[in-house]
């Protein structure tokens, strides 16, 4: 007799043990969340219990199944995973949820008059903002019927951290601890009858959700790239899902993409890439750098742009990277010279330059009297141009270089172009002139000396003939030598 005795007291015993450590906040993180909720009577699955624990009433979850649950007991969570919007204000989306009582349907029910929904981060007590003590209170008044609900319940999670201690009246929280992607938050619901003849709280449902983060990441391998030197630059990604549950009040679900990336060339506003839904939840893809996405323009916005954008409710802003885009390193023209120095019409000029740095091609351009005559781009490696003088006037020559798309600053020098004259030409100052100006000189000093010496005029025709012959002879050498 005593020891059927002390059998029944070990079973009590350990019955009370098992109630208290299923609702205990002492007990470790579980294994992934139970998303389907389970109603319980102090502790024991599903049921109402006979004799002195029974109070003829069980919980139900007031949002509805998913068709695919084991067990059709309702939900008290809306959702099965939660979203993280952790950016400008922290706030995920909103966690709402509510659970009912109901009659077991035999013998009469001792109804609750007080609920409380206590939230667990991990299998410990969950403090935040909009829950500063760890637990929602709802005074159910007088309450009759068999299908009573206990009250809604809905918050945010704000930020990275949460409280392990009580929130204080202030806001502030002494002891904080990270919430991490994946953790399981639940809720544990009792009920109370304060009334004469009542009970303390008793367990009656629970339900999980799992946390994930939605904040993605996006970004370039480098932070700029040297067109025509790198050949491709690479954009990566890491986000906590591919894909995500978007399910309607009814519980049915339909999976979506919960993430597109999209490459953008900032300067034309172009698209080089998407916006494609991502398939995995991390991974790269290559832009090709073509010469043309850089511009030497000063208005240019040599930028690549990466864009994550996601659909994950509550989320506000997408998250971007960039790079920029250079060209190559600018060479310097240091000098620009032309020959012959003193230019006719109708000359062959040469336009010489120098160079430092790295030259891939040279660019030419010259100009005479408003009109181009010259114009091409040459090798890297050339130093020098000809072109024909065909027209007179004032002319300059320009020399750029470039290294890929980046050029070098545009040197320049000034020339000018003489007309030219036949020989024979009185307008030609040449060597026509020369011989002449020679026999003139020699007529004229000749008779400047005979003038004051030769008093007879037969002899003075006789001399002047004898200066026009020596001038005439010296016309003749002089000319010769020229």
């Amino acid at each position: 007799m005593k020891q059927a005795s002390l059998l029944v007291i070990v079973i009590v015993a350990l019955a009370v043990f098992l109630g208290f450590a299923l609702g205990s906040p002492l007990l470790g993180p579980l294994v992934g969340a139970d998303t389907d909720g389970r109603r319980t009577v102090i502790g024991v699955e599903d049921s109402c219990t006979q004799g002195w624990l029974d109070f003829q009433i069980k919980g139900h979850g007031v949002m509805s199944d998913a068709e695919t649950d084991s067990r059709q007991e309702g939900e008290a969570f809306t959702q099965t995973i939660i979203y993280f919007a952790w950016l400008k204000d922290g706030r995920s989306q909103e966690i709402v949820g509510e659970v009912k009582i109901q009659d077991c349907g035999f013998g009469p029910s001792q109804w609750p008059d007080q609920a409380y929904y206590y939230f667990y981060l991990n299998g410990k007590l969950f403090y935040h903002a909009d829950i500063p003590n760890g637990y929602y209170f709802r005074d159910l008044g007088a309450t009759f019927g068999n299908d009573g609900p206990l009250g809604l319940f809905s918050f945010h999670i704000r930020g990275f951290r949460y409280c392990t201690v009580p929130v204080s009246s202030d806001g502030t929280c002494a002891s904080e601890a990270d919430i991490l992607d994946g953790s399981v938050l639940r809720v544990d619901v009792h009920v109370s009858d304060v009334g004469p003849g009542g009970y303390d709280k008793v367990f009656v449902f629970r339900d999980e959700l799992t946390l994930r983060s939605a904040v993605a990441n996006v970004w370039f391998d480098k932070s700029g790239y040297v067109v025509e030197e790198d050949e491709v630059a690479f954009v990566n990604w890491k986000a906590p899902t591919a894909t995500y549950q978007e399910c309607s009040h009814t519980g049915t679900c339909a999976t979506r993409p919960a993430y597109a990336l999209e490459v953008i060339h900032e300067n034309t506003g172009n698209s080089l890439y998407g916006p494609t839904p991502i398939t995995t939840a991390g991974g790269r893809i290559g832009i090709v750098l073509s010469p043309s996405l850089y511009s030497d323009s000063d208005t240019a916005i040599n930028q690549l742009k990466a864009v994550l954008y996601t659909e994950i409710a509550e989320i506000d802003e997408d998250f971007t990277a960039s790079a920029s885009l250079n060209g190559p390193e600018r060479p310097v023209v240091t000098s620009v010279s032309l020959s012959p120095s003193d230019i006719r019409q109708g000359d062959t000029v040469k336009v010489s330059w120098k160079t430092s740095g790295t030259v891939t091609r040279v660019r030419v351009v010259v100009h005479i009297s408003g009109n181009e005559v010259y114009r091409d781009f040459v090798a890297g490696d050339a130093t020098e141009i000809t072109f024909q003088a065909n027209v007179a006037g004032f002319g300059t020559a320009f020399v750029t270089a470039y290294n890929g798309a980046n050029p070098s600053d545009v040197s320049k020098t000034d020339f000018s172009v003489g007309p030219t004259y036949e020989r024979g030409n009185l307008g030609d100052l040449g060597a026509n002139w020369i011989p002449l100006l020679a026999a003139a000189g020699v007529f004229i000093v000749g008779l400047l000396v005979s003038l004051p010496v030769v008093k007879n005029p037969r002899i003075f025709l006789i001399a002047l003939a004898m200066l026009a012959l020596l001038a005439t002879g010296v016309y003749v050498v002089v000319g010769g030598l020229l």
